[in-house]
Parts: structure tokens; C-alpha cells; sequence
């Protein structure tokens, strides 16, 4: 499989799972949406009972609902979810699913596609013995993490500053009057611009709000008041960071504007750079533009590079870009095909 090439990047669905329903008990007879995972108490409800039908532990429930007592009132609402991974319910009920492994566990080329509902994932319990004498012991190495066979290639590219004019029109929408060979293409017909290339990349990025990924404006343009610092949290982490962590190889090429200005410089720090954000590749520029010809602002990861240099009418970004972004492919197809 290709390595994820990616221009900006969206990703896969981390979070915590709906715990199964088995039905209503005595003391929690209330509503269950299975849609959301939303429990709605009754009168009598205990709290105990409410843990047994899910088979969620109380104290677990009393912490993803903010309960300070054993005592939940009439219509109140429980986000009900499984129990971390590895880890089993209070009364004894099933852990949530374990991993897969592809090969012998402890063997150094062992495979692992964990029930990735806790990231980053739990480190793995050693799989070999340590005994008085190295004779009687036995090696366990830990697994490498990847996806499951068959996990898609997730390429997302974005056009910016293609507007309404006529001449960026076709260039804008020609790609949607195409059709694609790839079978399982995905369409999305609810993604909002925010007028603004900065915040609109933020908030494809991290799938959230552009002022709850710190872009309320564009990275120049910064404020010192929430929503508008430039500064992505870890409570709005890029969807590159959730596919890293399950084992993608990840990258990005292109425009990067969504660094803060301060930091966009050889000594960073670089935790807003691309590399700090899950992609584990940078070739591109940081700020709003730059020169096609004489990029001032290039970097490769956190390296600033000058590949024009000497190359005059010889080298232009555009084609650099692609290049490398083959290179990047080509490398990762030959050295572990089976990683998206």
C-alpha cells in the first residue's frame, strides 16, 4: 500500500465506544439511545444497577458524567461508554475486545491492531519470561502497531484561494465532474469554509471548530484571547495525529499557515509544526504565501532548505512539491508495503 500522502489530512474516528445494552434491570429501567449512548434515569434508579446493564464500572460512570454521589435524579442524562482498554466492568462483565495479532506474540515482526479506543495505546504487557538466568529466559518484544488489512489510503487535498472569478472557477470545480477509479471515494457535502484559509484548514484538520483549534483568524493576525491565539491544543488534535497513532504513515505538502508566527523558525519550538501535529513528514512552506520560484520559507520537517539555489529557470515549488510527494510514496511502498 502507498504511504498516506497528504496535502491536509483528515482522519480516522478516535474516541470512547457505546457499551452494550443488556437490558432493563431492576433499579435501571430507563431510556437507552443506542444512536447517541445517552441513558435518561427514572425514578428509582440506582446507580449500581445503571453499571451492571452496561457493564460499565461505577466509578467509571460516575467519572465520564461528573457524578459527585451515588444519587441521579429524575431525567438526568449518562453518556454511557465502554471501560478502557484491557480493563474489565465492576461485576465481572466481558473487557472490551482485544487486540488483533498478526504473527507469534513476542516474536520482533509481530503485528498489532489494537482496540484503539485509548490513544495513545497502552503499552502491551511483556510477552516473554525473565528468570535468575538468561539460559531460562525468553525474549518478548513488544508489537509494532498497525492497521488492519485492507485499511484504506487517505489522500485529502486542498485548493486555496479558489474563488468565485472565472478564472480560478473550472480549476475549482472540475475535479467534482470527474469521476474517481477509487472505489470506496467518500463524498462530504457539509463542509463549511470560514472565509479564511487559516481557520478553514484548521478546522478541516482537526475536525473541529476553527476557534476551538485557536484559529478564530489567520496565523498573522493573532490575538492573545482564546479561540483566536493560533495555538491547537491537544483537546483538538489534527485527525493525521489519531492515524499515526493506529499505525499510518502520515505526511504533508504543501501551504502550511497554521503556525504560530512566533514559532515558525529553525529554533521552534515545533509541537504546532506539521511533525507535532501526527504527521510524521513535512515538505512545504509556512506562512500565507511564498515565491514559486525562491521560496523563503521551505522547509523539510523542521529544516529550512534552499533547493533553488544555483537552479535559476531549473526548479520551481510546484514541481518539487509532486516530486517529493512520489518520493515519499515510492520509499514507503518499497520498504513496508502493507502500511497505509
Amino acid at each position: 500500500m502507498v504511504c498516506l500522502a497528504v496535502v491536509l489530512l483528515a482522519g480516522l474516528v478516535a474516541g470512547g465506544a457505546r457499551a452494550a445494552d443488556r437490558g432493563p434491570l431492576k433499579y435501571a429501567e430507563g431510556a437507552f439511545d443506542a444512536a447517541s449512548g445517552v441513558y435518561t434515569a427514572v425514578k428509582g434508579d440506582d446507580l449500581d444497577a445503571i453499571a451492571e446493564r452496561f457493564g460499565v464500572p461505577v466509578a467509571e460512570l460516575k467519572a465520564q458524567n461528573q457524578l459527585a454521589s451515588d444519587q441521579i435524579e429524575v431525567g438526568r442524562k449518562l453518556v454511557i461508554a465502554e471501560s478502557p482498554r484491557g480493563t474489565a466492568a465492576s461485576t465481572g462483565s466481558a473487557a472490551v475486545a482485544p487486540a488483533v495479532l498478526e504473527g507469534k506474540p513476542g516474536g520482533p515482526g509481530t503485528l498489532e491492531f489494537p482496540n484503539s479506543r485509548v490513544l495513545p495505546i497502552p503499552t502491551p504487557p511483556f510477552a516473554g519470561t525473565i528468570m535468575p538466568n538468561l539460559i531460562d529466559s525468553t525474549p518478548g518484544w513488544p508489537p509494532t502497531i498497525a492497521p488492519p488489512e485492507g485499511a484504506p489510503n487517505v489522500l485529502l487535498v486542498l485548493i486555496d484561494d479558489a474563488g468565485s472569478p472565472p478564472t480560478r472557477r473550472s480549476a475549482a470545480l472540475s475535479p467534482r465532474r470527474r469521476s474517481t477509479s477509487s472505489p470506496r471515494g467518500l463524498r462530504y457535502t457539509q463542509m463549511h469554509n470560514t472565509a479564511l484559509c487559516s481557520p478553514t484548514r484548521a478546522a478541516l484538520l482537526a475536525g473541529r471548530n476553527h476557534h476551538v483549534a485557536g484559529y478564530g483568524n489567520v496565523a498573522e493576525a493573532t490575538t492573545g484571547y482564546p479561540g483566536y491565539d493560533a495555538v491547537t491544543g491537544p483537546d483538538a488534535e489534527h485527525g493525521a495525529m489519531t492515524l499515526e497513532l493506529n499505525g499510518y504513515s502520515t505526511a504533508w505538502f504543501g501551504k502550511n499557515h497554521n503556525v504560530p508566527i512566533w514559532t515558525a523558525a529553525p529554533t521552534g519550538p515545533f509541537d504546532q509544526f506539521p511533525v507535532g501535529r501526527g504527521y510524521e513528514y513535512f515538505y512545504g512552506f509556512v506562512g500565507g504565501d511564498t515565491s514559486q520560484l525562491e521560496p523563503g520559507s521551505l522547509y523539510r520537517n523542521t529544516t529550512p532548505i534552499y533547493p533553488y539555489v544555483g537552479q535559476a529557470g531549473k526548479w520551481n515549488l510546484i514541481t518539487a512539491m509532486a516530486d517529493d510527494a512520489i518520493a515519499c510514496i515510492n520509499q514507503n511502498a518499497s520498504n513496508n508495503p502493507k502500511r497505509p
